[in-house]
């Protein structure tokens, strides 16, 4: 795949084959600008038998029931950070984004991440890009795959080391407008369907978990996108930052006989 071709939807050409398949990069938020290509995915997801996304999303009570985001240690931020850092972080965490920390105590700190993120973005639609797209895909009574099994996300979100959790999230608080701006490229660069640069911010973004949570997952997503369309026509909703690079899903695909084309 050539690095100058920009798009957040591609179209998926297999051996002996004339049937097509898709590979749509999402934001996994609700703002605004991450609808601002959803014209063009729903378009190409009504012509598709299956959708699939990174998990299957009809398991998502049993998912939210499962208080994935607590902190099985028992330690409670003030007493990972010590009393003067956590201090700190709560009266920036109180300043820029209106969460008093002593009420989270007992949440991983990738956790409280997501919570500062969602804050910096606008909720304009009642639900998430993905969740969007599966919400369609029920309309029209698609069948619905996940390209992952979401045990196995709980499995790495597990494996992350605490002290690399406790420093994201401190650098997020005691950098807050370096944060906010580097968001806000974020959002640009998807809007422009940059995916190239995307990846590579994200990427950086991962520090040395970018195998576990970008590369390993990619080799997951790449073989399950495969193997549903080997059977039917199929729409697949990724993040967009797993499209690209030379261990990327697009990549990937490329690597084991799969034609793709940006639409």
């Amino acid at each position: 795949m050539s690095r100058k071709r920009d798009s957040v939807l591609w179209e998926l050409s297999f051996p002996n084959s004339t049937k097509k398949s898709y590979v749509f990069g999402t934001m996994h938020v609700q703002d605004s600008f991450a609808f601002s290509h959803l014209e063009k995915a729903l378009k190409y997801q009504g012509v598709c038998q299956v959708m699939a996304c990174e998990y299957n999303l009809d398991l998502r009570s049993n998912i939210q029931s499962q208080h994935i985001f607590l902190n099985p240690s028992g330690q409670g931020l003030s007493e990972l950070y010590g009393p003067r850092l956590f201090k700190k972080l709560n009266n920036a965490s109180v300043k820029y984004f209106d969460i008093d920390l002593h009420a989270l105590q007992s949440v991983l700190p990738f956790g409280i991440t997501s919570m500062l993120t969602s804050k910096l973005l606008s909720n304009d639609y009642a639900v998430n890009l993905d969740q969007h797209l599966w919400d369609s895909a029920i309309k029209q009574n698609m069948e619905r795959e996940g390209l992952e099994l979401f045990e196995d996300q709980l499995t790495i979100l597990s494996s992350i080391d605490m002290q690399f959790q406790l420093k994201q999230l401190k650098d997020i608080l005691l950098n807050y407008s370096k944060y906010a701006a580097s968001l806000k490229d974020m959002c640009t660069l998807y809007e422009q369907e940059k995916i190239h640069a995307l990846y590579q911010k994200s990427k950086k973004s991962l520090g040395r978990y970018k195998k576990l949570l970008l590369f390993n997952r990619n080799e997951q997503m790449a073989n399950s996108i495969i193997e549903i369309s080997s059977q039917k026509t199929l729409f697949a909703a990724v993040g967009a930052a797993h499209l690209s690079g030379d261990k990327g899903v697009l990549h990937l695909l490329n690597q084991k006989g799969v034609k793709i084309k940006p639409c």
